[in-house]
């Protein structure tokens, strides 16, 4: 919702095109492209588990606005609590507890080992089990987890916006849900956490800009070991270094 939000915002604030490509590195060389003007422009990239690095290169107008994402994704892990890979920044954990009358509470817990040092807003998205809804309005959801500022709800999202980080002992986030549809095979729900941050550190940032239609580039690297389990969502109005 809120890359919509964002990507709305470029179309209609700045109408220049914007092109991409994006090209992993390590560990096998993958690269994707993108081109268009005035509309939302998704380009999904599924990447390998042990990729470092990403780099990616964006050329454009003077006021164009592209929003670069990189996601990573846990499932939960089915067995003994000793099987789950530990991580050194970030552990995210989901629960789901049956309350009867095909009801049934979705946890998602979040706590790191190590404070996360960005200021910013911490989004964690709970994916709905095929077939599922919320029980519950998006007020009710609230309510019932006073960590988050926000909360989104949908039929197969539960996005919940929180302005501190996970510390050492973490939260949980809960909410019911409810079956609304039948499948004969339900495709499992799933948590993602999200980090947004403004980069204002050029070690800490994943990126490479280039500027098309001006005589100097800019060029800010990232190293997205320095940001492991967190997501990275990078604003370029596009080229101000054109201007």
């Amino acid at each position: 919702m809120v890359l919509q939000a964002l990507s709305e915002f470029g179309s209609k604030f700045r109408p220049g095109e914007v092109s991409s490509q994006l090209q992993v590195t390590h560990p096998v060389n993958l690269a994707f492209t993108l081109s268009g003007s005035r509309a939302l422009l998704l380009q999904t990239a599924t990447l390998p588990w042990d990729t470092t690095k990403v780099n990616v290169t964006l050329t454009g107008g003077t006021n164009s606005l592209a929003v670069v994402k990189v996601v990573y994704t846990y499932y939960t892990f089915a067995g003994d609590d000793d099987q789950v890979p530990t991580e050194t920044l970030l552990f995210l954990e989901t629960k789901s507890i049956r309350l009867g009358n095909g009801m049934h509470k979705v946890e998602a817990c979040v706590k790191s080992s190590k404070s996360l040092k960005y200021k910013g807003m911490f989004v964690t998205t709970m994916a709905l089990p095929s077939g599922e809804k919320p029980a519950d309005d998006q007020s009710t959801i609230l309510a019932s987890n006073p960590m988050a500022s926000r909360v989104e709800a949908d039929e197969k999202f539960i996005h919940f916006y929180i302005d501190k980080a996970p510390s050492n002992e973490g939260y949980c986030l809960t909410a019911n849900v409810e079956p609304h549809l039948e499948f004969e095979v339900q495709k499992p729900g799933f948590a993602q956490f999200y980090t947004y941050y403004d980069p204002d550190n050029v070690a800490e940032v994943p990126l490479s800009l280039t500027c098309h239609n001006c005589d100097t580039d800019t060029a800010v690297m990232v190293n997205m070991a320095s940001v492991l389990l967190t997501t990275v969502v990078c604003l370029l109005a596009s080229l101000l270094a054109c201007m």
